[in-house]
């Protein structure tokens, strides 16, 4: 987690702009890839080691499995349409 926390907080590249980079290199507009870190740490324990806010950790594709266990999935998978719905129109 160190590494997405420096790419975070330095404005580098993370895993989800990496696997996106890789889609528009396949060009294929059938091929979607996504990527998401399931983290069992708290946001709040992240916002103070990485000071961002859990919106900007989710806008990143981090989401929390215990605070958020009856949504995180649901979360997941709405990104996932919702970015498959936008690339395909």
């Amino acid at each position: 987690m160190h590494s997405l926390w420096f790419d975070l907080r330095m404005k580098r590249p993370t895993n989800l702009e990496a696997i996106k980079d890789i889609q528009t290199r396949l060009g294929d507009s059938n091929i979607t890839l996504e990527s998401f870190i399931v983290s069992n740490t708290p946001s709040h324990t992240m916002r103070m080691l990485w000071g961002i806010e859990k919106a900007q950790m989710e806008s990143a594709h981090i989401l929390f499995q215990d605070e958020d266990q009856d949504t995180y999935v649901e979360s997941m998978l709405n990104s996932v349409f919702r970015d498959s719905i936008t690339v395909a129109t």
